[in-house]
């Protein structure tokens, strides 16, 4: 990158008048340093990367700012250091970077790096919440919900998940679908929240496909339809929850909407057991003893590779 030239200044008057001064190199802009760093990176070469969008962020650019709170956060080619990563979120979000602000609530929410701060993240939360950002909006909702950082208000709850939830936010389609389901902060309505369920479930969301087959399974909202359930309960069940996993058991041992079959009701009892579910130590203490032990050795092998396969389940939202 090259220097900055700086015209020279005589000190006499009578050098002044023989010498006319040279321009100034004008210093790079924002822009060409974040283009600079774009290239550095594409290159392999990660220091000078870091190095223009250092300076690209103190010449004002918000996303080179963002960028380097993502670089420190994650260890991108430099050790991780959460300390810069919330100094060069604070710069971005100062600017109003709905991204920045949004992971700077994160790391105050979560207490990555020692710091857990509610009010911090709640405040965060709020200004990115109020740009437009749906991840921010799901955060600031759960911040609501569960009052922290905030008193608890459930009405609050429920106009952010829906903020959120009609930009497409799996996350706050399915919270806004238990709201209407147990009436907090809104009238219950068994409809509206299969409908968000529904919602939720189609973009792959585990609890949400839980609870649509819940729905199902009661008739709460929908017609009772025990197969629809129990294809819904195995969705959630093969993402990890245990609670979906230990109902999908429970749909198979007494052949709700699947054939009766005691060895897959085991495997799915203690897969759920596994996750944490002490209801489902007991089921699968129950019916092992309709099984032989080839079979629960069998059904314990099938489910450690269900377990295996299983995605993890996110906490608050950021972007990546």
């Amino acid at each position: 990158m090259p220097r900055i030239r700086f015209a020279l200044v005589a000190a006499l008057c009578g050098v002044c008048a023989a010498t006319p001064a040279r321009r100034a190199w004008a210093a790079p802009s924002a822009k060409d340093l974040m283009t600079q760093a774009r290239k550095a990176y594409l290159a392999g070469q990660y220091p000078q990367a870091i190095d223009d969008l250092k300076q690209a962020a103190q010449a004002g650019s918000a996303e080179a700012a963002y960028k380097l709170g993502v670089i420190y956060e994650h260890g991108q080619h430099v050790a991780h250091d959460y300390a810069q990563a919330a100094q060069w979120y604070r710069q971005a979000a100062l600017k109003k970077d709905p991204d920045a602000a949004n992971n700077l609530g994160f790391l105050y929410y979560t207490g990555i790096g020692g710091n857990q701060d509610y009010a911090q993240a709640f405040k965060w939360f709020k200004q990115a919440a109020e740009s437009g950002d749906n991840e921010a909006q799901t955060n600031l909702a759960g911040m609501y919900y569960h009052g922290r950082g905030v008193a608890r208000n459930y009405k609050k709850a429920v106009k952010w998940y829906a903020a959120a939830a009609t930009q497409g936010n799996p996350y706050a389609q399915n919270n806004l679908g238990y709201l209407y389901q147990h009436g907090l902060g809104v009238r219950r309505n068994y409809k509206t929240a299969y409908y968000w369920f529904h919602k939720a479930g189609t973009q792959g969301e585990a609890f949400a496909q839980r609870n649509l087959a819940v729905m199902l399974e009661s008739g709460w909202g929908v017609k009772q339809d025990y197969l629809e359930a129990s294809a819904w309960y195995e969705k959630a069940a093969r993402q990890g929850d245990p609670l979906a996993q230990r109902n999908l058991g429970m749909m198979y041992e007494f052949g709700r909407g699947v054939p009766k079959d005691a060895a897959e009701a085991y495997s799915w009892y203690w897969l759920a057991e596994q996750n944490g579910s002490l209801r489902a130590k007991v089921d699968a203490k129950r019916i092992a003893e309709r099984l032989t032990p080839a079979q629960i050795a069998e059904a314990q092998k099938k489910a450690l590779a269900e377990k295996a396969a299983a995605p993890q389940a996110p906490g608050a939202m950021k972007k990546p």
